[in-house]
């Protein structure tokens, strides 16, 4: 079997036609069908395989309830935003004070959303059903272009995702979706810039939505629509001619990228200097704290060691922040040697096509360097695109290799080849569909079901009349008031936020204590929730907890105990401390601190953390201004 573009075949059938006897014409044209047929076959499994993982993730998933918390909650209430009157301008929230550039995932997921009536569901298997289509119209593209360039792309996604396993497909998250857009992005400035200029048009919307949905791929995406503009102007000049249909290409290009941005657009001039001014300003003044060329440098060799992350190696991280360590910078040198090797191969063959994705591979690795060296952390999931260029490396330095040594290797060698290509692509993507429908929900595998429990209390207690104000005491990772707040917003109360938080769930969704009918305090401190209740007016809406009754009585009294010692110490600045593990090495040393309470404290705080279970505990107060908006209350 010749993995050979269909087009190419067809044009020699042709020719060899009227070379030959009539019989020999029949004979030929029968090969020539048959090969077509095998070409179509062996195409049709390449495209089944890229898309049964997704297809596998939609169909586990639909229809099963899901009670989304953290980043999954805010995405779940800002699809639902779209077909209202706070349909979201930007994309979700960042850390460093600013949101993703644009809403584009948010208005694609809202299609899936509507027809199931906002179904929590739907949210989840909106993600795993862009990235099918994703997908599916690389397959399609790459086909066309013959089966050696199809398999080429599914080996880029078979790598790419068995790496990042079944939570690619099974989490909504801005860093996972784009992911499968990005590969076909690097395909289609491939075609670009090797004639295809028609799908400059795909380009831009592919494009735009991975950079609307999260901000690190932008300098990749803007380098490659350089590189293949500037690929097509040469060979504009060279030969003396524009591009076919290159006057209604622009024109069409130019109508998506307004369509794609108009929203971002409309936030600047509403909210001037908008979301996007914010953006660029954190960038180009550069205050921020940055990875460094040094450790972007170890962090891309990583995916060139002998075993890379996308092979099956593992993935160095800082113990307790999770920070990406990566390899010794040396392992670049592999890289190197490969991207060498494919262009000495370009040099023997000639092929201009061949080694325009020998640069395209070149410029995203230098590029994605560079982008990495310039973020404040070095999150592995912040950088999701890394094992999509590393992939994208080998395969393009390869691929002019095969070119050269492939007509010069026995036939049964040459066709080994692909079929051992074909083979490892089928074991990936079908051992990733197996563990996508029991897999667990990341990070997060235990707070959803403490989000249930809350929702069922909350139901239980009576939703709340008027406008309700949620705010949390101070947690790292809000997950549960996340929660809270779809839940609310889900079952139609008219939930608010305070305004410094209404980047993350809406402008519109902003209010003040002096505006609402109830206070609500969301906390993840076990502690937290008997302080809370000693507020005038206060009643406990929801609490969880993983430990027997016994152990929760056993732990509330101790920790109400060690908070009066503390309190009457006057080191109010340890009661954070109160359902940390470590505890007693926090309060040592603190006058009329029992050690030995502090020290049954800290077992059971223990206990609570190995659970992997939450004592969490929704309060409602009385709406006072005085009170703190992402801290705890202190009653005196």
């Amino acid at each position: 079997m010749q993995f050979v573009a269909g087009r190419v075949d067809v044009e020699r059938t042709r020719g060899a036609a009227h070379l030959v006897p009539s019989r020999s014409v029949q004979h030929s044209g029968s090969g020539w069908r048959a090969n077509d047929r095998r070409r179509m076959v062996v195409g049709l499994l390449l495209a089944f395989l890229m898309l049964t993982p997704c297809v596998v993730a939609i169909a586990s998933l639909a229809g099963r309830s899901w009670w989304p918390v953290d980043d999954y909650a805010i995405i779940d209430l800002r699809v639902r935003d779209v077909w209202s009157l706070r349909t979201p301008l930007t994309g979700l929230y960042s850390r460093p004070g600013w949101n993703h550039p644009g809403p584009l995932m948010f208005w694609l997921m809202s299609l899936v959303s509507l027809p199931s009536h906002a179904a929590p569901w739907a949210t989840r298997i909106g993600g795993a059903l862009l990235q099918g289509v994703a997908l599916g119209w690389l397959a399609w593209l790459a086909w066309r272009r013959g089966l050696r360039v199809l398999l080429a792309a599914a080996v880029v996604t078979a790598a790419t995702y068995h790496l990042a396993g079944p939570l690619l497909l099974r989490e909504p998250w801005n860093p996972n979706v784009p992911i499968a857009f990005f590969i076909l992005f690097l395909f289609l400035a491939w075609f670009v810039a090797t004639g295809s200029f028609r799908l400059l048009i795909a380009m831009v919307l592919v494009g735009s939505f991975a950079v609307q949905t999260h901000v690190s791929y932008t300098l990749l995406v803007v380098v490659g629509f350089a590189w293949a503009i500037g690929c097509t102007l040469v060979d504009a000049r060279r030969e003396h001619r524009s591009p076919p249909q290159w006057r209604s290409t622009v024109l069409v290009s130019a109508l998506v990228g307004m369509l794609c941005w108009i929203a971002p657009a409309v936030d600047v001039m509403v909210h001037a200097p908008g979301n996007l001014g914010k953006i660029g300003a954190y960038f180009v003044a550069g205050h921020h704290k940055h990875v460094g060329l040094g450790s972007a440098t170890r962090i891309m060799a990583s995916e060139f060691r002998i075993l890379p992350p996308w092979a099956g190696g593992r993935e160095a991280m800082a113990l307790f922040s999770g920070q990406l360590l990566g390899a010794p910078a040396f392992w670049l040198l592999g890289a190197a040697l490969l991207l060498g090797c494919g262009a000495l191969s370009t040099r023997v063959t000639g092929s201009r096509d061949d080694r325009r994705l020998l640069g395209l591979a070149t410029l995203m690795l230098v590029v994605g360097t560079a982008a990495i060296s310039g973020a404040d952390q070095a999150r592995a999931y912040t950088f999701g695109w890394r094992p999509v260029i590393a992939v994208f490396v080998v395969v393009a330095s390869v691929w002019p290799i095969s070119s050269l040594v492939g007509p010069r290797l026995p036939g049964r060698v040459r066709a080994a080849c692909p079929a051992i290509a074909g083979g490892a692509v089928a074991w990936a993507l079908i051992s990733l569909s197996v563990a996508i429908p029991s897999a667990g929900f990341g990070a997060l595998t235990h707070d959803e079901p403490a989000m249930h429990l809350v929702a069922r209390q909350i139901d239980r207690a009576g939703l709340p009349h008027g406008t309700v104000l949620v705010r949390s005491t101070g947690e790292e990772l809000r997950s549960r008031y996340d929660g809270v707040i779809d839940q609310l917003d889900r079952r139609g109360v008219d939930v608010r936020v305070d305004s410094p938080f209404g980047r993350v769930f809406g402008d519109r969704r902003t209010s003040t204590p002096a505006h609402a009918a109830s206070l609500w305090y969301v906390t993840e401190h076990g502690s937290y929730g008997a302080a809370l209740l000693r507020l005038p007016g206060a009643h406990l809406v929801a609490r969880t907890t993983p430990l027997s009754a016994g152990r929760e009585a056993e732990l509330s009294r101790l920790q109400a105990q060690l908070w009066d010692q503390l309190r009457r110490a006057g080191r109010t600045d340890l009661l954070g401390f109160v359902d940390n593990p470590f505890v007693v090495f926090k309060v040592a040393g603190v006058p009329g601190v029992d050690p030995l309470m502090a020290t049954r404290i800290g077992q059971l705080d223990d206990a609570v953390q190995r659970s992997g279970g939450c004592r969490c505990a929704v309060v409602a107060v009385s709406p006072r201004s005085d009170y703190p908006i992402a801290s705890l209350p202190i009653p005196h």
